[in-house]
């Protein structure tokens, strides 16, 4: 039997929801806030966190998972209490080409700029994307690295951006 690295690794459940409580005890989802979406190769589903739960007791059950290709519901957490977290739309624009969103905000920044890897959103936080789960996690543990970065660097009272001078 050939096993398969981490790296190699295709998004379950079990995976997503180990990579929720990560996030977690990272700070990066306190209490019920922070939303999570991914996508699976191999079973073309993606799977959405539930928002308002406690991100680092979620269940594998607990997921909204939908068909990539229909974009229909393939299963949500039997409790009927759970809702999709409000960032699905943006989700669905990330993951979805030509999915109709009504976010027109973030549709042109994304339009303008179709090299980003994440987006700052006002009163939503930070999306981040990528062509792998793997890839996507490592840019966001660099944009930790560098909003922390830039968060001492205020304290200290160092300038984010340098003057330039013209003479």
């Amino acid at each position: 039997m050939e096993s398969v690295s981490a790296f190699d690794q295709d998004m379950t459940s079990e995976l997503f929801v180990e990579i929720m409580k990560l996030f977690f005890d990272r700070g990066w989802m306190v209490g019920s806030g922070g939303g999570m979406a991914a996508t699976s190769k191999a079973t073309k589903a993606i799977y959405y966190s539930p928002s308002s739960v406690q991100k680092e007791r979620l269940l594998p059950n607990d997921l909204f998972v939908l068909s990539q290709e229909t974009l229909e519901l393939i299963s949500r957490p039997q409790n009927p209490n759970i809702r999709e977290s409000d960032c699905v739309p943006v989700f669905n624009m990330l993951l979805n080409d030509d999915e109709e969103t009504n976010c027109p905000q973030v549709k042109t920044v994304l339009e303008k700029y179709p090299n980003a890897s994440a987006i700052l959103v006002r009163n939503h936080g930070l999306f981040v994307w990528g062509p792998t789960w793997q890839k996507t996690k490592i840019m966001l543990e660099c944009y930790e690295y560098l909003f922390e970065l830039a968060c001492d660097m205020i304290k200290c009272s160092i300038p984010l951006v340098k003057s330039l001078k013209v003479n």
